[in-house]
């Protein structure tokens, strides 16, 4: 038994048999002892389910859902995180492997700092190919208000994508109402929700490596199109979680004309 806040690691699965050892080593390696696990494999067609089973046997911190149908990532996401008991919920994604203080470091972090939403640390990012480099999440929503937090991503100032392997208070799924699906399906649904996040609370940084996420040919990410017509679906949905914050005005308005402006110099 432990006096610490539970935490909840969501680790949604789908393929993952050549790859996923990883990642469950590095959650049986966490030095933090309030921990659930909440694995949903999404209808895989390969060995998968089978490891987790095994895997899960020995773990009574852990629990597994099988799906029959296939949700989606961003459907099984947002179902494991309605599931969740912890106060804080982080991402295992299943070809992330964590440093073994990655739940202790992150939860001091946020308990350290009341009014932020999420911690996170520097990621070691590993390509097919061997190529590693090591990504900062550089001024991720150090600023001092929302406005100017959700200013910064919408610009392209920092890594957005790396406080996504952060660890982050459960009231953000609450209030959020998790990832949302836009009309190209999938595609960067983590923008509209780390871009939410960003204006509920601050971004607490680590500075120093605590994750590691090694790209592979058939990862799920690289698989989605990401043509003129996938951006501005990702764009809108976008503007929909500026539009349903508590924003002023005046500053969603401005908000939604720099996201498009950042689109115009894309193309």
């Amino acid at each position: 038994m432990t006096d610490k806040p539970l935490v909840t690691a969501i680790l949604p699965s789908w393929n993952a048999a050549g790859f996923i050892h990883g990642t469950l080593a590095s959650l049986d390696a966490q030095t933090y002892e309030a921990i659930e696990i909440l694995v949903g494999d999404d209808a895989s067609s390969d060995e998968t389910p089978a490891i987790l089973r095994d895997w899960a046997a020995s773990r009574p911190h852990v629990r597994l859902i099988l799906r029959e149908k296939n949700l989606g990532w961003v459907g099984n996401c947002n179902d494991l995180m309605a599931q969740a008991r912890g106060e804080y919920m982080f991402f295992a994604f299943h070809d992330d492997e964590l440093d073994p203080d990655y739940v202790a470091s992150l939860t001091q972090a946020l308990q350290g700092d009341p009014e932020a939403m999420l911690a996170y640390g520097y990621m070691r990012w590993i390509e097919a190919d061997g190529t590693e480099r090591l990504l900062n999440g550089r001024r991720t929503g150090l600023q001092s208000t929302a406005y100017s937090r959700a200013k910064a991503m919408i610009m392209g100032t920092w890594q957005w994508h790396v406080p996504n392997h952060g660890l982050f208070r459960a009231s953000a799924f609450s209030r959020i109402g998790g990832m949302k699906r836009n009309e190209a399906g999938e595609f960067s649904a983590d923008f509209p929700w780390i871009l939410h996040m960003l204006l509920l609370g601050r971004f607490v940084r680590i500075p120093r490596p605590i994750c590691t996420k090694r790209m592979r040919g058939g990862n799920l990410s690289r698989s989605w199109e990401r043509d003129a017509a996938a951006h501005i679906a990702r764009d809108r949905a976008a503007r929909r979680e500026i539009n349903a914050s508590d924003l002023p005005f005046w500053q969603r308005l401005k908000l939604g004309w720099l996201i498009r402006l950042q689109r115009r110099g894309r193309t």
